[in-house]
């Protein structure tokens, strides 16, 4: 195993935590934007399109977000590909979120 296997993984483990404790002060308690929590973590706050609130399971999905991108990368063939189609994908289900969240949740 050499130096530069799971490179990407690694990165995204680091990022991780730092992008939960932005959202988490971002949120303010839920006094402040959670915003920054739906454009970050799509797939953890993807149920708040019918629920308005984040469980513990929303939680561990938004922790494994980031490395299962991760992992993706580093096992693709075509890195770039991979990436372009993780990006694509999380525009897609952040845009999917906003359009519904705003009109439930009134956050225009």
């Amino acid at each position: 195993m050499n130096s530069e296997s799971y490179k990407w993984t690694k990165r995204f483990l680091i990022l991780t935590p730092l992008f939960l404790l932005f959202c988490m002060i971002a949120a303010g308690g839920g006094h402040g934007f959670v915003q920054p929590i739906f454009a970050l973590f799509p797939f953890a706050a993807f149920t708040c399109i019918w629920f308005a609130e984040l469980s513990f399971f929303n939680l561990i999905l938004a922790i494994l977000q980031f490395p299962a991108y991760g992992l993706l990368i580093d096992k693709s063939n075509d890195k770039r590909k991979t990436m372009l189609m993780i990006s694509i994908l999380h525009i897609l289900i952040v845009g999917l979120i906003f359009v519904f969240v705003n009109e439930n949740w009134n956050l225009k």
